[in-house]
């Protein structure tokens, strides 16, 4: 096309200069044709004036020769800019397709987002085990329900705080008390929790809240199995002599009544038999008769000694008291029997003693304001497991039990200002901002009002890293700023309509110099060489072009909204009309080249 265009330029210059040479020649044989035809008619004044109008004629549709050429130059590289910006267009609008089909899982790209989360990957380290006290938190206030550690995590990281801290936990729900705080110095004011269990000025362990500080009563050791005859090596017996008595029994008279020696004799048999239990406080005395043979092992793997034999055992002293460790108890559901307050180690080991119990806790407390309790039952009594500071659950975190705070610092990155805002990211990665009235939070769930047709209401989630490393746009949503296609052809859409009006405007002055030369009477048409049946039928051909083309580029449109219907952009049909417009031009300017040439020769 523009090959052609350029041929015709020339020949247009060409032909213009050699109409010029003939337009005398032109002018005078029109004047005696008129003259031949007005022979009788005109008088000689008419035909002069009449062969003067002639030539002004041909001088005028000379000088619109040459403004037809310069418009057809101009036409001709504004075209060329036309189709350049067209293609543009149509490579912008099929790679915003391919792109938009073949985008990556995950992609933002041409989507709305809303920051829902300050970061989607939580990290946080563990600080330590650190005190509390109940009746004035170290960290306060103290979240509302119990949590695991991922979620109070998330609190801290949703509430803009650095650290966080699990306490009183639960280990059959796995859950804690949250507390979230940016001041690590009062969150450790209290210190340091070593262990639940505290030395008091005693020298003896005592249990903090719900720890019971737990001990085994000075129990026995096995001295030997020795003789014995009418004449007693341990003369004092208990209840008489009778044969009533186990270990544990036999054991309990002894401590009761100040004996350091006891021994179990004439034993009944099987595992639960009862024996003679007699008492001493003379070792040698009660050994005189030497080591004896007559001895068994009843069902608690106890020794007891036969017929005429002591399995004798010595108390252990006070002091030797075992330590067995620190554990957990429960206020409502106590492990232990509560036997007195105010307690000390030994007046609760005395307790025991007394009542016959191998086990004594001291719980809440220090030397003389201590709990005291009692149990036989070691397994019972150790039920609640190891009172430790902190307590790890499944997911293997440290959680804080009574009065202890175990407290973690948040360490992975995030901006809590984000939090809340919500956008749209263009196919170049823009972020373009939607302001708070075009945001409806409903239940905690947001929805876009007031957005242009062309943007979709559907959004993703992110976090608010994301949102932070996204490039920003300086303006901010309208209900007029499109999304999707109708954003991405924009700029490329309004440089066609731009080039196309200028078309359109050459069009205009181009039709305006044909019609001029549709206006001259027969005679001048006919003696101009201009052919209107020609120019009719030319104009005629290019109404069916017309109708072909809008029929291709409806067709072409249809396919884009079938592609495109989510957005219903229809754009194309709009650009395709100055492609018609083109058509016209073109139908024109070879006519009314042809027209400057017949006028020339």
């Amino acid at each position: 096309m523009t090959s052609n265009t350029e041929n015709y330029i020339s020949e247009t210059l060409k032909q213009g200069e050699r109409f010029k040479k003939y337009q005398s020649k032109i002018v005078q044989s029109q004047e005696k044709d008129i003259k031949n035809l007005m022979e009788g008619f005109e008088t000689n004044s008419n035909a002069i004036s009449r062969s003067t109008r002639l030539e002004n004629t041909a001088a005028n549709v000379q000088d619109y020769a040459m403004i037809l050429n310069q418009y057809q130059t101009n036409f001709a590289s504004t075209l060329e800019r036309y189709k350049t910006a067209k293609a543009q267009l149509m490579t912008t609008t099929k790679n915003f397709i391919k792109n938009n089909q073949t985008a990556a899982s995950g992609s933002i790209e041409n989507k709305n987002i809303f920051v829902s989360q300050v970061t989607s990957n939580p990290s946080s380290e563990y600080v330590g085990a650190y005190k509390d006290n109940v009746g004035s938190p170290a960290i306060n206030p103290k979240m509302s329900g119990q949590y695991t550690y991922d979620e109070c995590q998330l609190a801290a990281i949703n509430n803009g705080k650095q650290f966080f801290a699990l306490s009183n936990s639960n280990s059959t729900t796995q859950k804690a008390s949250c507390a979230l705080t940016n001041d690590l110095s009062s969150a450790e004011k209290y210190g340091s929790a070593g262990s639940n269990c505290q030395q008091g000025s005693d020298g003896f362990l005592y249990g903090g809240k719900s720890t019971n500080a737990l001990y085994q009563v000075p129990d026995t050791e096995f001295v030997g199995n020795y003789g014995d005859n009418p004449n007693r090596a341990m003369p004092t017996f208990a209840n008489g002599g009778s044969r009533t008595y186990t270990y544990d029994t036999c054991k309990q008279a002894a401590k009761n009544g100040g004996f350091k020696f006891f021994g179990l004799q004439w034993y009944s048999g099987g595992n639960n038999g009862y024996a003679q239990c007699s008492l001493s406080n003379d070792f040698s005395q009660a050994t005189k008769y030497g080591q004896s043979g007559s001895r068994s092992v009843n069902g608690q793997g106890k020794v007891v000694g036969g017929g005429w034999a002591n399995a004798i055992y010595q108390v252990q002293a006070s002091d030797n008291n075992t330590f067995i460790g620190c554990y957990k108890d429960n206020e409502s559901s106590p492990s232990m029997n509560l036997v007195a307050s105010n307690a000390t180690a030994a007046s609760c080991q005395q307790a025991a003693i007394t009542r016959g119990n191998k086990y004594f806790a001291l719980q809440g407390g220090s030397q003389g304001s201590s709990k005291c309790f009692v149990s036989n039952s070691l397994s019972e009594s150790t039920k609640y497991g190891i009172s430790n500071p902190t307590d790890k659950f499944s997911d293997n975190k440290n959680y804080g039990n009574v009065d202890v705070n175990a407290i973690y610092k948040v360490t992975s990155k995030g901006y809590y200002e984000n939090l809340g805002k919500m956008g749209y990211v263009d196919n170049t990665g823009l972020l373009t901002e939607y302001p708070k009235p075009m945001i409806q939070m409903v239940n905690g769930v947001p929805s876009i009002v007031n957005s242009n047709e062309s943007c979709s209401k559907d959004y993703v989630s992110v976090d608010s890293n994301v949102w932070q490393n996204q490039k920003k746009s300086s303006n901010m949503m309208t209900p007029s700023t499109k999304c999707g296609l109708s954003s991405a052809i924009q700029a490329d859409k309004a440089s066609v309509a731009e080039l196309g009006d200028q078309l359109n405007a050459m069009s205009a002055n181009i039709v305006s110099l044909i019609k001029y030369l549709e206006t001259l009477d027969d005679v001048v048409i006919k003696q101009m060489g201009l052919n209107k049946e020609t120019l009719n039928s030319m104009l005629a051909k290019h109404a069916i072009y017309n109708s072909k083309f809008t029929q291709y580029t409806n067709t072409d449109i249809n396919n884009y909204d079938t592609i495109m219907e989510d957005r219903k952009i229809v754009t194309a049909q709009q650009n395709f009309n100055y492609i018609l417009w083109s058509g016209v031009t073109i139908v024109i300017l070879i006519i009314a080249l042809q027209v400057i040439k017949r006028t020339s020769t």
